[in-house]
């Protein structure tokens, strides 16, 4: 069994942009992490050690992650990235089914009470 290696939230967000855009890509990043230019940075060359990420030629410069030899090298997501990013929703559905509904359970919990309640009366009247 392959262990899940251990990703930030900021990695992991990455991942999931990316694994929702048609081209897999990486950059830009989403508007949702604002200005966190210097933090994407550092997070980038986890991704790519673990080979969640991989680096490809690019010719859109919003996608552009580095330039080597007047080329422009862009990042997207490899499968092991979206097997990550698929891992990660499963458990977050799990763990949204098992979390119980206090609301209900509570409001259940007090209608069957009640529901004791008149019966145990309704028993007492017709005993006497």
């Amino acid at each position: 069994m392959t262990k899940t290696p251990k990703l930030n939230d900021l990695q992991l967000i990455l991942l999931a942009t990316a694994a929702q855009r048609e081209d897999g890509s990486i950059l830009p990043p989403p508007d949702s992490l604002g200005d966190q230019a210097e933090r994407i940075r550092k997070a980038i060359p986890a991704l790519l050690r673990r080979e969640l990420i991989a680096e490809i030629p690019v010719t859109d410069r919003s996608r552009i992650w580095r330039e080597e030899d007047q080329q422009a090298i862009g990042l997207v997501i490899t499968e092991a990235g979206r097997t990550i990013i698929a891992a990660e929703e499963s458990e977050e559905q799990a763990a949204d089914m098992q979390v119980p509904d206090i609301a209900t359970t509570t409001r259940a919990h007090v209608r069957s009470v009640h529901e004791l309640d008149e019966s145990m009366s309704a028993l007492a009247i017709q005993n006497s």
